[in-house]
């Protein structure tokens, strides 16, 4: 998935992104941080499940990242997968 920074702080180390697509970010106790649920599918989860697909709670929109300045240009420029 493709970042967008739409806005880098005045400290090296923290950068804000916009997501282009549905990431699913979860706090220190898992649970989702905003909702937007997702249909996905996996082979194992359907052979293990018999089911069709998971539902998956995710996040869209904007989110801050602190890190070390080269990790954070390495998010921008790979994405998140």
């Amino acid at each position: 998935m493709r970042l967008g920074i739409i806005y880098k702080t005045s400290q090296n180390d923290e950068v804000i992104f916009k997501t282009n697509s549905p990431i699913l970010i979860e706090d220190l106790k898992e649970n989702p941080i905003k909702i937007k649920v997702v249909k996905h599918t996996l082979k194992g989860f359907r052979e293990k499940t018999s089911k069709p697909y998971m539902m998956l709670t995710c996040f869209e929109g904007c989110f801050k990242l602190k890190g070390e300045p080269e990790d954070l240009q390495m998010l921008y420029q790979i994405g998140i997968g």
